[in-house]
């Protein structure tokens, strides 16, 4: 679980952490560009002690 483990890294607790769970057949390009895509739809203040975990089609944000 690593870094989603919110029982180990409460939310709040840190500057925000991003989880990135995509296949790993996943061409390198199309992966980046899907990144860079998604993370630019988040408000700065979302990123601020929250979680998120992006997956193909998903985004959670916990916060």
């Amino acid at each position: 679980m690593g870094f989603a483990n919110v029982l180990q890294y409460p939310l709040g607790t840190h500057h925000g952490i991003v989880v990135v769970r995509f296949p790993s057949e996943m061409p390198t390009r199309t992966l980046v560009m899907t990144l860079v895509e998604t993370l630019a739809t988040i408000q700065d203040a979302e990123f601020e002690g929250s979680l998120i975990i992006l997956e193909p089609g998903r985004m959670r944000i916990r916060r």
